[in-house]
């Protein structure tokens, strides 16, 4: 199983959208077997009218027998830092989980709907005050 079957499983879904393309990914693999598995893509938002290229997070599981370990963390931790390596001041994901990606730095800033999610990768603070636009396919 690879990352893109375990994450269809897990979230029922069988096109996987934007985030499904997942130009960039972390998988914990055992054996031939995907365990653990983040999506990332690039994505441009606009904030006050200024173009931002952020990483788009998706597609975050573990399969349940395999959760519990910390295996999630790390590889969002891994995640950030190929976002941070590429350029990108913004990390975006939504989630009904708030819980999970709190402890991770995510916060729900004033100016997204609330199920939006970001946190920084640099010395840029969110904007919590800018007019945003996420553009596009999520």
């Amino acid at each position: 199983m690879n990352g893109f079957e375990l994450a269809s499983s897990i979230f029922g879904v069988g096109e996987m959208g934007a985030l499904g393309t997942n130009e960039h990914a972390a998988e914990l693999c055992v054996g031939h077997t995907t365990v653990a598995h983040v999506g990332m893509s690039e994505r441009i938002i606009v904030l006050d009218g200024r173009e931002v290229k952020i990483a788009g997070i998706g597609y975050v599981c573990t399969a349940a027998e395999f959760r519990g370990r910390g295996y999630m963390h790390t590889l969002m931790e891994i995640a950030h830092d190929q976002a941070r390596s590429l350029g990108h001041v913004y990390a975006m994901l939504w989630t009904g989980h708030v819980g999970l990606y709190e402890p991770l730095g995510y916060r729900h800033p004033p100016n997204l709907n609330e199920t939006w999610y970001i946190k920084e990768l640099g010395d840029e603070g969110w904007p919590d005050s800018a007019v945003v636009n996420l553009q596009g396919t999520w």
